[in-house]
């Protein structure tokens, strides 16, 4: 006993006879040996695009980011570093904190450049690529948290490699409304 599928071919011509101008098929029967062959032929191409489709989705799970690594900016403009920890007034570390930093350098100080990098789960951050020498004064540093600040400054001609403990708190006076 034979179990055949039967097909639908396409001829290249249309009928003319009828309105609605179908393609005329014409139904073929292909034998079992055949049909079994085009479902295998199925089946490897699934097992060739299902490992491959789970393959590339699992980068995407298993990138967390590491709350250890030391958050770090390069300002591009000279050899100098600033490396903080950030802590409260308790001496722990205070993560998600901002450390901004304003620079003039160049002719005349017209080259400007604001800087932000967030403290890791360690309270730490750094700035890389700082100038070796400003015109005027040193770099100043601010870090803040909700409404808890503190700072730091550094001038980089005397300390290139600077480390920095900084301490926030709250300030003394609310702010004013306005």
């Amino acid at each position: 006993m034979s179990v055949g599928l039967s097909l639908a071919l396409e001829q290249p011509h249309w009928r003319t006879d009828s309105q609605d101008l179908l393609p005329e098929t014409q139904c073929i029967s292909v034998p079992s040996g055949v049909k079994a062959l085009i479902i295998l032929s199925m089946i490897n191409r699934l097992k060739v695009a299902l490992p491959l489709a789970l393959l590339l989705s699992i980068p995407s799970f298993s990138q967390t980011p590491d709350p250890h690594s030391v958050p770090s900016v390069d300002a591009g403009i000279g050899s100098c570093t600033a490396d903080f920890t950030v802590t409260d007034t308790d001496n722990k570390p205070v993560y998600a904190a901002k450390v901004k930093v304003h620079i003039a350098y160049g002719f005349g100080g017209f080259h400007k450049l604001d800087l932000e990098v967030g403290t890791n789960a360690d309270g730490k951050a750094r700035f890389t690529g700082l100038p070796n020498r400003l015109k005027k004064g040193g770099l100043f540093f601010q870090a803040s948290e909700s409404e808890r600040t503190g700072d730091a400054f550094d001038d980089p001609s005397k300390t290139c490699q600077a480390q920095f403990p900084v301490t926030l708190r709250k300030p003394l006076t609310p702010p004013n409304p306005q």
